[in-house]
């Protein structure tokens, strides 16, 4: 499915997403409502909506959208070809060296300027 088959009715979009805002807005003031409940009860209620939030998401406009860019990302992601542990570590060491170097270059310049400076201004 591409983005420009992706159908739902506005209105059903409208609904969903106020679906979600009511359920996000009724957890918050439950949750602060109700301290004396333990808070696994509320931590376990908060799983629960939130599972019920991401299904209303997944079926507004945005939500179909967001799911099929997330599957064309995986798929894109397993093409990639990763670097073995030895080309990384070698890649690795040598940034490390590198910036040693430019480091040791930059403390010269530095030094080198100060005492430009110094040796002018004294």
């Amino acid at each position: 499915m591409s983005a420009n088959q992706i159908a739902v009715h506005p209105l059903k979009n409208k609904l969903l997403w106020s679906l979600s805002i009511v359920l996000l807005v009724g957890g918050l003031i439950t949750n602060y409502a109700l301290p004396t409940v333990p808070w696994l009860v509320r931590f376990l209620s908060w799983i629960i909506i939130a599972a019920a939030v991401f299904t209303l998401f997944i079926n507004t406009i945005q939500g179909k959208r967001f799911w099929n860019f997330a599957k064309l990302a995986r798929n894109e992601l397993r093409k990639v070809v990763w670097p073995t542990r030895a080309e990384t570590t070698q890649s690795t060491v040598f940034v490390g060296v590198m910036v040693v170097i430019l480091a040791l270059f930059l403390w010269g310049v530095d030094t080198f300027w100060a005492w430009l400076i110094t040796l002018i201004t004294v």
